[in-house]
């Protein structure tokens, strides 16, 4: 299964309980190098923070932050709402047919890039647990 990369918003991570071999998985961190394409003429590009520091050409990691499932590819912007939540969980159920697929968006800290997959058909719901805080993903399990 071919994975592909995308722009757009925030993502959460997968686990299977009998088929995990099959479950893809959300990496947990992913990293990315952000550059200015250019810069103006008497101005001089910085990463933010405090205080700002100078840009880097290594790849920075960054935390996975969010899961979403849509009907289709992202780019179809068909994103399903969770079933069921709280503070620090949601919870998908899917009913798949041959004609329409779940996708699952990972997302990550400080980017817009996301990385995205079909779903197998065989899994049926989703639960994405986050930290305390519910902030970041700390586990997600599929069946």
């Amino acid at each position: 299964m071919k994975t592909l990369i995308i722009l757009g918003p925030l993502m959460l991570p997968v686990g299977i309980a009998s088929a995990a071999e099959v479950a893809p998985q959300c990496p947990k961190t992913f990293a990315v190098t952000e550059t200015p394409a250019s810069v103006p003429a008497g101005f001089a590009a910085y990463a933010d923070g405090n205080p700002p520091v100078a840009l880097s050409t290594q790849p920075l990691a960054r935390p996975l932050a969010a899961v979403r499932f849509s009907e289709g590819p992202p780019t179809e912007q068909a994103t399903l709402a969770p079933d069921a939540t709280t503070k620090t969980s949601a919870s998908w159920k899917f009913e798949t047919t041959p004609d329409k697929n779940i996708w699952m968006s990972c997302a990550y800290l400080a980017t817009d890039v996301i990385v995205v997959t079909k779903l197998p058909a065989a899994i049926k719901s989703c639960r994405v647990t986050l930290d305390k805080g519910g902030n970041l993903v700390e586990s997600v399990s599929c069946r």
